[in-house]
């Protein structure tokens, strides 16, 4: 499946028949694939810093992976590589 990204004007989710409005609910999910769509070469260290600066390192990578997890929940496992 594959998951279209409008930034232009009000951030917008698209994929065929699947219900991408959860995303919209959930601003740090969102902002992670917006993320990952454009920025290719951000390590893990960098994105944590980015949606988790004020957190502890463990509870960053913990917040992380959980999101991740709820995004492939979400809108299926194969859509993050």
């Amino acid at each position: 499946m594959a998951l279209r990204i409008r930034t232009l004007g009000s951030l917008s989710f698209a994929a065929g028949a699947a219900d991408v409005a959860v995303l919209l609910e959930q601003p740090v999910r969102a902002a992670l694939l917006v993320v990952l769509a454009v920025e290719r070469a951000l390590t893990r260290e960098g994105l944590l810093a980015l949606l988790w600066p004020e957190s502890a390192p463990a509870h960053a990578r913990h917040a992380l992976n959980q999101t991740l997890y709820l995004i492939r929940r979400d809108l299926g496992a194969d859509l993050l590589e």
